[in-house]
């Protein structure tokens, strides 16, 4: 039997893939992000980040995985927290780093939900199904 496209890559080629995305979201300025040093006030990162991990927890820490292909233990899943109120979004890239915008912080009325949509996002991260979409928006060998 023939592996899927996505099985060919592993936690740690997703990891990588992640911090190429990254760095290029990043860099290429797309989003503007709210500060997270002071003097800017860092509550709201600490309380996403906080609700984050522990939302994620199980999925980091991927005992259910074969020990060759597990996501790095000392790797932090970071939050970036977009500051545009007009913009409602949330989603992970590869390896786990989360975005999440100002406005869709915004309509949450009650923890429980942030915390869903945290989990939601780290599920579909961690289930290939960002990656899959991927693979069939670039096509795989983009993406190697």
């Amino acid at each position: 039997m023939q592996s899927s496209p996505n099985e060919e890559f592993t936690k740690a080629n997703r990891e990588e893939l992640g911090e190429i995305i990254y760095s290029t979201i990043l860099q290429t300025n797309q989003f503007q992000l709210l500060p997270n040093l002071p003097p800017y006030d860092t509550s709201v990162y600490w309380y996403v980040q906080t609700l984050y991990n522990q939302a994620t927890l199980s999925l980091r820490l991927d005992n259910q995985s074969p020990s060759s292909n597990r996501w790095n233990q000392t790797r932090n899943w970071e939050v970036n927290i977009i500051q545009d109120d007009n913009l409602k979004i949330a989603f992970t890239i590869p390896g786990g780093y989360l975005f999440i915008s100002t406005g869709l912080l915004k309509l949450f009325k009650e923890d429980f939900e942030l915390y869903y949509v945290l989990s939601f996002e780290g599920i579909l991260m961690n289930d290939r199904y960002l990656l899959t979409r991927m693979i069939e928006e670039y096509n795989l060998n983009r993406l190697k």
